[in-house]
């Protein structure tokens, strides 16, 4: 059905053509009924949405003229809006009130209305015998609570996300069958806490309690399961409850006289007309409270608002400062960059300088050393050549005083003078020796010095 609507191209153009002669001149009681249809929804809050359910809403009442507008209208369009565009949202609703013969619940009289709350008693007394006792034992009529579920489709009160699976499921199973299933399934479910309750009770726990059990999905989907399972309604029996109010109206229209015929049509449209008045009350009680709801939202919004207006003031002066401070540092960082590119070159400097230093260290110490080696090699062959020398004058010595002991006397003193001068000379090659002895070492303190100085050189940074 939605595929040929869609496809549809005259009811597009017909809702053209009365936007068009609508001009704007809208119906105060439908800008009424508007305003208090989804009005915590964020679509709607929008002005503009909100303008495309009053001109759908006008659009259809300038359509149909038998029907007009009525209210509950604004929520099933609202339910379509929340899908489809404004146009095709249009067709939709025309199809589904002639094809789908929702027209007929709003007819003037309001007989079709009737007739389906007497099946739903009946449905209820054959379904759920127990609820349907206490609901005669406090006198609750089905027109008391369930007025707005078939007029709305239960889209005024139930949240959207169950609202939806019930537009899905009427639109695939039809109206009857949609209405009386779920309406027997929202009784079964909340059973317990039903019969519990008094007149006023019932009343309130359908207008408040009820629809805040189906918020999570979870609760949505065991309803629909209910209705589409253990509480569906037979068509056959919904047939016969129509053909029973059939023939129970047209039983007391024979028996009664014109004069009851007037008394109890009064007393009916007394009562619907309370119902009006009541349901009425309920609605202005819950647009005020809307309304009051809206504007401390809104409060609450501007209060945030201004604070995060301070806070954003704040911050931006907290940007402010942090770019400055960010100019600042990489001024700097960069300060500090030259700088350090300024000691880089002057350390590679001084590490050339030191390597070259260094170097140069190395090959006084190598020649140093070699000067060290050679001397130290000389001062030793001059000890042994002196050493030889004083072993062969003392042998030679020795030789020449023992002959000349043995061979002549005489020659005593010379001999002791010669012995006494030789004894000299020892003393003076001893002396001798021993100088170059501390040359030797003298010379091996300043090579070890020079070696030290120059590791000290070479570790220091």
């Amino acid at each position: 059905m939605l595929t040929q609507v869609l496809d549809d191209v005259e009811l597009p153009e017909i809702y053209r053509l009365l936007m068009v002669q609508h001009e704007g001149n809208a119906d105060p009681v439908i800008e009424w009924d508007i305003k208090r249809t989804f009005t915590a929804h964020e679509f709607f809050r929008d002005k503009t949405n909100h303008k495309l359910l009053l001109n759908l809403s006008t659009a259809y009442s300038l359509y149909d003229t038998e029907i007009g507008y009525c209210q509950g209208f604004s929520f099933i369009m609202a339910v379509l809006l929340l899908h489809i565009p404004e146009e095709q949202s249009f067709a939709v609703l025309v199809k589904i009130m002639c094809e789908y013969e929702l027209r007929e619940v709003f007819k003037p009289g309001l007989q079709i209305l009737q007739m389906k709350f007497y099946q739903l008693e009946c449905a209820i007394e054959e379904y759920l015998p127990e609820i349907s006792t206490h609901f005669k034992s406090i006198e609750l009529e089905p027109h008391m609570y369930a007025s707005q579920w078939f007029l709305t489709v239960f889209a005024a009160k139930f949240p959207l996300n169950l609202a939806y699976r019930i537009f899905d499921i009427f639109l695939t199973e039809g109206l009857d069958q949609t209405l009386f299933s779920f309406a027997l399934a929202l009784l079964k479910d909340s059973q317990r806490e039903i019969l519990s309750l008094s007149f006023e009770g019932v009343l309130q726990f359908f207008r408040a309690t009820l629809p805040r059990k189906y918020l999570k999905n979870s609760a949505c989907q065991h309803l629909v399961d209910m209705a589409t399972n253990s509480m569906r309604v037979s068509l056959k029996k919904l047939k016969k409850f129509e053909k029973d109010y059939t023939a129970v109206n047209h039983e007391t229209e024979q028996v009664e006289t014109p004069l009851q015929k007037l008394e109890r049509e009064s007393k009916q449209l007394r009562e619907e007309n309370s119902w009006l008045h009541q349901e009425n009350d309920k609605l202005a009680k819950e647009l005020v409270e809307s309304k009051v709801k809206l504007r401390v939202e809104m409060d609450l919004l501007e209060d945030k608002l201004d604070k995060r207006s301070k806070e954003l003031g704040q911050s931006y002066d907290q940007v402010s400062n942090l770019r400055q401070e960010l100019k600042t540092t990489v001024r700097d960082l960069k300060e500090r960059e030259s700088k350090l590119a300024s000691w880089i070159h002057r350390y590679e400097a001084d590490k050339q300088q030191s390597e070259h230093t260094l170097a140069e260290y190395k090959d006084i110490l190598a020649r140093m050393d070699e000067s060290h080696i050679a001397q130290t090699m000389d001062l030793k062959n001059q000890v042994l050549e002196l050493k030889a020398q004083l072993a062969k004058s003392t042998q030679n010595t020795e030789d020449n005083i023992a002959q000349d002991i043995a061979n002549d006397s005489d020659k005593l003193l010379d001999v002791e003078m010669e012995l006494a001068k030789t004894k000299l000379e020892l003393c003076e090659s001893n002396c001798q020796i021993n100088d170059l002895k501390l040359q030797i070492t003298n010379l091996t303190d300043q090579s070890h010095h020079s070696i030290f100085k120059k590791q000290k050189k070479t570790n220091a940074p």
